[in-house]
């Protein structure tokens, strides 16, 4: 589980939204950042709409995948960012070694 201090909350959500963010890209993932630059601490999120899937049991467990890869790969950022990472439309749920690649490359590519 993501740990609390590196979880978005919904008013900082809001912020990012408003802010000048960056967006990158890769196979089935979005990662849409902005620099933090009040603090040393880097703040991720995970997305899923209810078009990649319908049933909220299936979204939940691919939203937990999502923040495990997350917590695992948050080292990997050379900068604090907060970010959001949102799946594809396209995207069919994948097993968690995909997800976990694709965000250790999108967590890579940060500038």
């Amino acid at each position: 589980m993501l740990p609390r201090k590196n979880r978005l909350n919904h008013k900082e959500i809001v912020d990012l939204k408003k802010r000048g963010t960056k967006r990158l890209s890769s196979g089935g993932l979005y990662f849409t950042y902005v620099q933090n630059n009040e603090g040393s601490i880097s703040k991720v999120s995970c997305s899923i709409s209810k078009k990649i899937e319908k049933k909220a049991v299936n979204r939940n467990k691919i939203k937990r995948q999502c923040k495990e890869a997350v917590r695992l790969n948050l080292a990997s950022l050379k900068k604090p960012v907060f970010g959001i990472v949102s799946f594809k439309k396209a995207y069919p749920p994948h097993s968690f070694n995909e997800i976990c690649r694709e965000v250790s490359g999108l967590f890579s590519r940060v500038e």
